[in-house]
């Protein structure tokens, strides 16, 4: 079940990251270094280690708007019901209210997601805050941040999404 948790929050993560800018011809393809970090794990034990990730983003990627459509999240191959509300869009700021549904061995948890992202020509910053509600009234919350820049040209060997 860790394992697994843990895959659903990195996905949200990455949703959030992908999902993060108002208008992509505004962000310059490139080379962009993506950093993430988790704050207050609650409990502070179930908190996830920060991660880096250098990936090319294209001019077709950014066209493609994939940083305004929310999209369905895919956790361990199963689609996940998503619904999206406050939806507010600006040339350099986007935020939303999600909630997701993770259906598991006939158990139903619920991912519930803020999220605010601003950016510009070669800077993202994403911050949000997603709970987790466990069967029997548990519940995991944590914040995460997502900070990128652009760091250059793209290279032949880098991974694009």
């Amino acid at each position: 079940m860790q394992v697994e948790l843990t895959t659903l929050l990195l996905s949200l993560l990455l949703l959030a990251a992908q999902n993060a800018t108002a208008s992509e011809q505004t962000m310059k393809p490139g080379a962009w270094r993506v950093e993430t970090r988790f704050e207050g794990g609650t409990p502070p034990s179930k908190q996830l280690a920060p991660s880096t990730l250098v990936a090319c983003f294209t001019e077709a990627y950014l066209r493609s708007k994939p940083f305004t459509t929310p999209r369905a999240e895919v956790v361990a191959g199963e689609t996940l019901p998503c619904s999206h509300a406050e939806y507010l869009v600006s040339v350099t700021e986007a935020s939303w209210k999600q909630v997701c549904v993770l259906r598991k061995n006939a158990k139903e948890l619920e991912v519930f997601s803020t999220v605010r992202v601003q950016f510009s020509e070669t800077t993202l910053r994403s911050s949000g805050t997603m709970k987790l509600s466990l069967p029997g009234g548990e519940s995991l919350e944590t914040k995460v941040i997502v900070e990128g820049v652009r760091v250059g040209d793209c290279t032949p060997s880098m991974p694009r999404p």
